[in-house]
């Protein structure tokens, strides 16, 4: 997390990993990750980027 105050409202990035799993119609469970980068510009999110394994990917 790269966030700071200007003029008291936060400014900058933030970014979160995540790992989902489900389990499929053969009762398999199949995990998936990726990463969300958010940019907050004068408290409000502005900007966001996604990268995720997909139906067919791996964890990461």
């Amino acid at each position: 997390m790269d966030l700071e105050l200007v003029d008291g409202t936060p400014t900058g990035l933030v970014a979160r990993p995540y790992l989902a799993s489900v389990t499929d119609e053969d009762a398999h469970i199949i995990a998936r990750s990726g990463t969300d980068t958010l940019r907050i510009t004068n408290g409000l999110i502005s900007e966001v980027s996604s990268v995720s394994s997909g139906p067919a990917g791996r964890t990461f």
